[in-house]
């Protein structure tokens, strides 16, 4: 649910796949919305600004750009395709 523009985020703990060309990052999506998610890495990677997010268990495929990013963490948004 939207108020004031921001978008409901619930808290998850789903293994996910950063997916990018022919590479592929594992990681923990931590937290999701309608709008974008909060992935964990296991350490610095080289992760592109824009990538498509896979969640397998739960048929999950979206194209990501990410707005921001810490050693371990990184925010992102879903775009349009």
């Amino acid at each position: 649910m939207s108020v004031l523009g921001y978008h409901e985020r619930r808290k998850v703990f789903r293994a996910g796949i950063i997916s990018f060309g022919d590479a592929a990052i594992s990681c923990t999506v931590r937290s999701l919305s309608s709008t974008g998610a909060l992935l964990e890495i296991r350490g610095p990677a080289a992760v592109p600004k824009k990538f498509t997010l896979v969640i397998a268990a739960d048929e999950f495929r979206r194209a990501c750009r990410v707005i921001w990013m810490t050693e371990k963490r990184l925010g992102v948004v879903f775009e349009l395709i």
